[in-house]
């Protein structure tokens, strides 16, 4: 009968330890509460500089945690009612754990998170230098505004959605993750919002207004945009942090925006082009509003593709070219 107190933690349940020379553990308990980023920043900074070179970091994953998990003995299952980590939050986690050989296996897992639910199965191979990662997640029925913001990946959307990936990475702590990672995942979100651009605007200042030429070079989200839609949808392929979709799509009451292009996880920075249209005048010709997002999460820099201007200026040449035409084959009126 387990009952004792770990940091701020309240452990509780059974626990079998064999062999104390090489402990082999099998145990079923429960945490009320951990915040396991608490324990990950701390060995992180065990790892900072490397004897003898001054501000160079060690290699990702040489230090004591490596150690600690090729010794593993481990298999039990383990539920938290209140877990953090990497920044998530969530709730009702179980755990099924088995370490052996240097081989982390944490799955099935379940829990409750951000209105929705989670289930996956994460591998942790400790064996080489640094520690590979494979991740196999799926959240169905989030909130997702919530859930990119503690991730620090994105603080601008919002909206229900499910979310599954199937991601390798390298290292133990966040930004090397993200800086590995390999791997698709999908996305698919409804009745959400996109804070720091108003796309809709966007669309009738260009397209219904006789806008200067410097605002349509260069079209500047000001404080306070967003941009509501109903479904938002795409699968991406990661590689090396950095993910590229060909497939994004986003829904709005009177638009819908077809995208590609990629976000780099690690460096936060955008590059995307997007297709806006009237969804009355899809296949029309020159009715698209074809843009490019840049810049940075926090920051992004919208400017109108040459394809806008290529259209608009033959579309204006055939104009002029017909009036032409129409001139030259007219007969001379007699006197």
């Amino acid at each position: 009968n387990v009952d004792l107190k770990v940091d701020d933690s309240r452990l509780t349940g059974s626990v079998e330890v064999r062999n104390l020379s090489n402990p082999a553990v099998r145990f079923d308990l429960e945490l009320d509460k951990i915040d396991l980023d608490r324990y990950l920043a701390a060995a992180d900074a065990q790892t900072k500089p490397a004897t003898g070179q001054p501000g160079k970091p060690a290699a990702a994953g040489s230090a004591a945690p490596l150690a600690l998990l090729r010794n593993l003995d481990v298999q039990g299952k383990f539920g938290v009612r209140e877990l953090k980590v990497l920044g998530l939050r969530a709730s009702e986690a179980r755990v099924q754990a088995h370490a052996k050989g240097g081989v982390l296996r944490l799955g099935p897992n379940t829990a409750k998170l951000y209105s929705g639910s989670y289930r996956g199965e994460t591998v942790v191979d400790a064996r080489g230098k640094a520690a590979q990662l494979t991740f196999d997640e799926k959240l169905e029925g989030v909130q997702v505004g919530p859930l990119l913001k503690d991730m620090k990946l994105f603080d601008s959307y919002t909206g229900t959605g499910n979310i599954a990936v199937k991601l390798t990475a390298a290292g133990l702590d966040a930004k090397q993750i993200r800086r590995t990672l390999n791997g698709n995942a999908s996305l698919a979100f409804r009745d959400g919002k996109i804070d720091g651009i108003d796309l809709e605007a966007l669309y009738k200042t260009v397209m219904e207004k006789s806008a200067s030429i410097d605002t349509l070079f260069k079209l500047i989200p000001k404080p306070g945009d967003s941009t509501k839609f109903g479904e938002m949808s795409g699968t991406f392929q990661v590689a090396n942090g950095v993910a590229a979709t060909r497939d994004l799509k986003i829904r709005m009451s009177t638009l819908l925006a077809t995208g590609q292009g990629s976000e780099d996880l690690a460096r936060e920075t955008n590059n995307l082009r997007i297709d806006l249209v009237e969804q009355k005048n899809l296949g029309q010709k020159c009715k698209s509003l074809p843009f490019r997002i840049r810049g940075s999460f926090n920051k992004p820099e919208v400017t109108l593709d040459d394809d806008f201007f290529k259209c608009k200026l033959k579309k204006a040449a055939e104009k002029e070219l017909g009036k032409g035409f129409e001139k030259l084959l007219q007969p001379k009126k007699r006197k």
